[in-house]
């Protein structure tokens, strides 16, 4: 047996994955023990994501408030939350409230933006893309 380096779970000899958190491994047949790539690893080198990071930085900046660029990376309960939140802060604009929702949308939006333009189109797929950190 051996240990998974992502979950630290336990790996019986056989199989090529580990079952709790699902990564692929490719194991030394002499010492058992993980030799090389994960699955977000090969995926990376074998093909490339369709998804550019300028593009939703840019969705981001210009539509983030309505949640367009959480829609663009296929994270639509993120985006629907984004929505929802300008909606409400729309509604209870008059009442005051409305601002202080606004205002902490447009901020969240803003640092995504910045991170998502800071990260370069590597960094973006592995963290967006194939990992799928939805937030920050």
């Amino acid at each position: 047996m051996s240990l998974c380096p992502s979950c630290k779970s336990k790996i019986p000899d056989s199989p090529n994955f580990c079952p709790s958190c699902g990564r692929s491994f490719i194991k030394s047949t002499t010492t058992n023990t993980i030799v090389k790539k994960t699955i977000a690893e090969t995926t990376k080198t074998t093909s490339t994501s369709d998804k550019n990071f300028i593009v939703c930085a840019i969705l981001a900046l210009i539509l983030g408030e309505l949640g367009i660029h959480k829609f663009y990376l296929g994270y639509n309960k993120q985006g629907f939350i984004i929505l929802a939140l300008f909606i409400i802060g729309c509604l209870t604009l008059f009442i005051g409230i409305g601002i202080l929702i606004l205002l902490v949308l447009e901020l969240v939006v803003f640092i995504e933006f910045i991170i998502y333009i800071l990260k370069g189109q590597d960094n973006f797929d592995e963290t967006y893309v194939y990992n799928q950190k939805f937030w920050f």
